[in-house]
């Protein structure tokens, strides 16, 4: 019986000693100040669709508001006058380097000279039959055979230079940089026949897709964008003073003005120490999950962390006289989005 009443005296006296659980949240909030700032929802890739070159689109793929792959195609352009400029190229720089080359004859003439001079010229004016399509690629080559056979056996045998002089050295220069630009020119016109085909440089929608069939279209015009916000950017905006209590890793909650609200959490994955022009305050960065893509581009969001009140007060901020929330306004003006 004794032991029965001194266990009855000990729990009495243990329950008025802890206190109730309401109590404890209470004391709980009396040491935690939440500190919200704003923040605007931003695609996670974002890329402009730059021309390669300059042509008219031939066949358009994709419309505004596709989804697209890496990679996939989205407008296919005509490469006919391309085609064309390469032909020309090629032809310039041959003609250029046969030019080049006259510098290099031997001082003594020839019956070698004769052919290979007699060839030069039906070389060249194969090239300009060539042109204007009088006559066809295996002429051409044949010519340029000939021409190429005639060279290299007249280079067997053993002459001597041209003297040189002020004037020859200078038409030499100025031949090797004709060449020179030649085949700057030949290279840049074989490397834009690889882009008849415009292809989407990263995975997700085609917020913008500007030309129309037959369009002419000039080189690095912007003719598109493509945003990827299956996963979204939160950029929020924070005063210098939260600087220093701000760490990467650290977790926020998160809540975006949509129908129906967003809410959730998220770490701060980047930490700005230069104020951002656009929002006027220094800028963090966190990653959200966007699978049903209720958020946005320039969405609204508040994001909020708590701390002690001495760092609130280290921050430079007055404590609230009521409540325990601070609120931190920025330049953001974006409107609700729903």
């Amino acid at each position: 019986m004794r032991i029965l009443l001194v266990i009855l005296i000990l729990l009495t006296v243990w329950s008025c000693q802890v206190e109730p659980p309401e109590e404890k949240e209470i004391e709980k909030s009396k040491d935690i100040i939440k500190v919200t700032i704003e923040g605007l929802i931003y695609p996670s890739e974002d890329r402009k669709i730059i021309s390669p070159v300059t042509a008219r689109v031939k066949k358009i793929y994709k419309s505004t508001g596709d989804y697209v792959r890496k990679g996939e195609v989205i407008l296919e352009l005509d490469i006919k006058d391309l085609e064309r400029k390469y032909r020309q190229a090629l032809i310039n720089y041959k003609i250029s380097k046969i030019r080049y080359e006259e510098f290099y004859l031997p001082q003594r003439i020839t019956a070698s000279d004769v052919a290979i001079n007699n060839a030069k010229e039906d070389l060249l004016k194969s090239y300009e039959l060539y042109k204007k399509g009088y006559i066809s690629l295996s002429e051409l080559h044949s010519a340029e055979i000939r021409y190429e056979t005639l060279l290299k056996s007249r280079k067997k045998s053993e002459y001597t230079y041209r003297k040189d002089s002020y004037l020859l050295q200078k038409k030499r220069k100025e031949a090797l940089e004709n060449l020179k630009k030649a085949k700057i020119a030949l290279e840049k016109a074989k490397e834009a026949l690889k882009y008849r085909y415009i292809i989407s440089p990263i995975s997700g929608f085609i917020a913008k897709l500007s030309p129309i069939e037959g369009q002419e279209i000039f080189k690095n015009d912007e003719i598109g964008e493509i945003i990827n916000i299956d996963k979204v950017k939160l950029k929020g905006a924070f005063f210098p003073g939260t600087y220093q209590f701000l760490k990467v890793g650290m977790e926020g909650d998160v809540k975006c003005f949509t129908v129906p609200a967003y809410v959730g959490k998220a770490k701060i994955e980047k930490l700005v120490p230069i104020v951002d022009p656009t929002l006027g305050r220094m800028v963090l960065y966190m990653t959200l999950d966007n699978r049903n893509y209720i958020l946005q581009p320039q969405t609204k969001c508040l994001i909020s962390f708590k701390f002690k009140p001495e760092e609130v007060g280290a921050m430079g901020l007055d404590l609230p006289k009521e409540g325990n929330e601070i609120f931190i306004k920025s330049n953001i003006k974006s409107k609700k989005l729903k």
